[in-house]
């Protein structure tokens, strides 16, 4: 017996085997973590509007995927192969600067001449 690693579905007779014997006999092989999938599409309300469609999926796999981490990995490949068909650069969003409130009292205290601080004439010591 001989077990390798693999992807998708592989026939009998595309495996290539070293040191092909009499003995040895080649069987279709399935790498697929994924046992079975089931979906349906249902229509859904969002606020007034009915006009939205849901999709559920059942996915089972045997244990080597979660079956989360099973479509993320199948999102990406479809992402990555519809890649070819945007000709287009995407502009990116604008990031609005966060402001600190606190930051921005200082910098306007530090534009400010020493007499308008409004600073006590007693010192304290610290």
């Amino acid at each position: 017996m001989i077990v390798r690693k693999g992807r998708g579905y592989v026939p009998a007779d595309k495996h290539l085997i070293e040191n092909e014997s009499v003995q040895m006999i080649p069987i279709d092989s399935s790498f697929s973590p994924i046992e079975k999938i089931s979906y349906h599409v249902e229509n859904t309300r969002v606020g007034q509007s009915s006009d939205y469609d849901s999709l559920i999926m059942e996915l089972w796999t045997n244990g080597g995927i979660t079956p989360e981490d099973a479509v993320a990995h199948a999102a990406k490949i479809v992402k990555d192969h519809m890649q070819i068909f945007i000709n287009f650069d995407e502009e990116p969003e604008p990031v609005m600067p966060q402001v600190d409130e606190k930051k921005q009292k200082m910098l306007g205290n530090m534009a400010k001449c020493v007499e308008e601080l409004e600073l006590s004439v007693v010192p304290t010591i610290v």
